[in-house]
């Protein structure tokens, strides 16, 4: 702020003493005026909110079984559990950690809600993996129904990502506060995605 005064003051008393001389013309005396002026001004503006993915989640199919692989960003998950979770040490991502991602997902194969059955977790450097197992519906699969809002209480920059690989070539959604949920159609090993 200290330079703007300094810009403000020399660029009035440079005016007034040069009196627009010959070879100094008024452009030039602008552009020196109002050009500290500017790039301060412009640390001030508002820049949009970085978005942060807070967990990656994976639909494969394996055999008879379906797999949701929730890759959930360690720190994230790590600051809730500290603050919210009730669970023994030892139980802390698999009974509280799944819960949570739990509480906060629905699948929906064919328009029926689906049970998902924690099947193991693996702690990384910078990501905790938690696998959920999914019965493979004995009928053809024509829509996903996918809806989480993990993290979107406590971070309002947070975005999801959704890989399906299921039967087709995998697609890939993002999962926003704004929109947390996708419905994925198959179609002649062709899909589309409504929102």
């Amino acid at each position: 702020m200290h330079h703007l005064f300094n810009s403000a003051f020399l660029c009035q008393s440079s005016q007034s003493s040069t009196g627009f001389k010959l070879g100094r013309s008024l452009l030039n005396t602008t552009i020196l005026c109002v050009l500290p002026l500017f790039l301060a001004l412009q640390s001030f503006t508002l820049k949009p909110p970085h978005i942060e993915t807070v967990a990656t989640y994976t639909l494969e199919q394996y055999g008879e079984s379906i797999y949701l692989k929730a890759a959930l960003e360690k720190k994230f998950l790590i600051d809730w559990l500290e603050a919210h979770g009730d669970c023994a040490p030892q139980k802390m991502i698999s009974h509280c950690g799944s819960n949570y991602v739990l509480k906060h997902l629905n699948l929906k194969i064919n328009g029926k809600e689906q049970v998902l059955n924690f099947k193991s977790h693996s702690v990384g450097k910078d990501q905790i993996e938690i696998l959920f197992t999914i019965k493979k519906p004995k009928i053809r699969m024509s829509s996903i129904y996918f809806h989480s809002d993990y993290m979107f209480e406590e971070n309002s920059h947070a975005a999801l990502r959704l890989i399906v690989s299921l039967e087709e070539k995998p697609k890939s959604y993002t999962l926003k506060p704004t929109r947390p949920n996708i419905t994925y159609h198959f179609e002649n090993n062709e899909s589309k995605q409504q929102r």
